[in-house]
């Protein structure tokens, strides 16, 4: 940081860099913040194996402020104090920065609670972006998440249902539980409307029983007694990729359905309009950022109703809804929007629109620099006094 900076300094903590939707998020709006107002910086805690190297160049190419805390060496025996000593280095680097405020994203236990130990005397304050509620698991990750978010200033749920679902974890009580919706680049939004010349019918997203492909499949099974010709996709990886593909062809579609992976974040605009019809046939979402991909790119969606999903989605408006793990609803839906060209251009334009409305970055991010400044503003006026009596001194 530069001597005499009068902006707000904010430290964006992640695990790493892997490119997954939780860092690739907030990559998304660091890089979008007020730069004239907020020193950003992107601060990853440690570094993984698993890293590809793409979300690393785009943070790069973006000019956003980039630090890395280097991994210790983890083999089994010394795991344990590895970790610590990851904790101890990433603290120390955080107080060489003198953050106003520290973002973080994720589980992050440790992390979070040396920073919290710290605030009396680093005099930072805390925001923390919240786990999908979902992914807390068991009590005891349920009742050391809470007792986290009791030491945060402000916690951020994705989406309203998600915020419910935090509000009903017993003891879980931050002193502010706000939402945020994620913003999502215009990169990944393509600014054509045409339909591709097959007629795919696609999802994307992880290989788990959350997303609950299986009803996908069997819904693709139902379709194709009267729709031979149509192919499907689906998009993601996971541990499930060996038990649906069995499945496509227990169900004999095996022919028509790809699983063609993952896409990198550069394909994104063209993975989505090479689809006729998108459909999520999630069990629960706090808001499914690959239904809000979809909504950016015009594509006629099918989801189930489930969650967040809700928040963005209103049946016979900008979507098809259907009932969770209800194939035959799914089959009906796709048997409207491919019969009907119009219906398809007409929800695709609605969806469009509420993405922009809810998750363009400027507006996520206007929202997000009022937390930082109502947080931030008292401590940044102190050091810039500070910095104006040395001056004059």
């Amino acid at each position: 940081m530069q001597v005499g900076d009068e902006r707000i300094r904010v430290v964006f903590l992640i695990s790493h860099l892997l490119d997954s939707g939780i860092e690739r998020q907030a990559f998304t709006q660091a890089k979008h913040m007020d730069r004239s107002e907020f020193a950003v910086t992107l601060m990853t805690a440690r570094t993984s194996r698993r890293e590809t190297g793409q979300l690393e160049a785009a943070v790069r190419e973006s000019g956003l402020r980039l630090v890395r805390v280097r991994s210790m060496p983890r083999c089994k025996p010394l795991r344990p104090v590895a970790d610590v000593l990851n904790v101890l280095a990433a603290v120390l680097m955080l107080l060489r920065e003198r953050p106003h405020v520290i973002y973080t994203h994720g589980l992050m236990v440790q992390h979070r609670r040396a920073l919290a130990w710290l605030r009396p005397v680093a005099k930072w304050r805390l925001v923390h972006k919240e786990w999908n509620p979902m992914g807390l698991g068991c009590a005891h990750v349920q009742r050391r998440s809470a007792s986290l978010a009791r030491k945060a200033d402000v916690v951020l749920a994705v989406s309203f249902h998600e915020r419910r679902m935090l509000e009903a974890i017993p003891g879980y009580l931050p002193p502010r539980l706000e939402v945020l919706h994620n913003a999502f680049d215009p990169v990944c939004e393509s600014a054509e409307s045409s339909e591709p010349a097959q007629l795919p019918i696609g999802t994307v997203g992880r290989l788990c029983e959350q997303k609950d492909q299986h009803t996908f499949l069997r819904a693709a099974a139902i379709f194709h007694r009267s729709h031979p010709d149509v192919r499907y996709v689906i998009w993601g990886a996971g541990r499930l990729r060996s038990a649906l593909m069995r499945e496509a062809e227990a169900l004999g579609i095996a022919d028509c359905v790809q699983f063609p992976g993952v896409f990198a974040p550069s394909d994104t605009a063209s993975v989505y309009t090479r689809m006729t019809v998108f459909t999520l046939t999630s069990v629960d979402e706090g808001i499914a950022n690959v239904v809000v991909e979809a909504m950016l790119n015009r594509r006629p969606i099918v989801a189930t109703a489930v969650g967040g999903v809700v928040e963005l989605l209103e049946d016979g408006v900008n979507a098809m809804l259907v009932r969770p793990a209800d194939a035959e609803g799914i089959a009906r839906a796709w048997e409207a929007l491919l019969g009907d060209a119009d219906l398809r251009r007409e929800l695709g334009e609605a969806a469009h629109a509420k993405a922009v409305s809810m998750c363009h970055p400027t507006k996520v991010c206007s929202r997000l620099a009022d937390i930082f400044g109502s947080l931030a503003a008292p401590a940044a006026a102190n050091a810039r006094a500070t910095v104006t009596q040395t001056t004059r001194a």
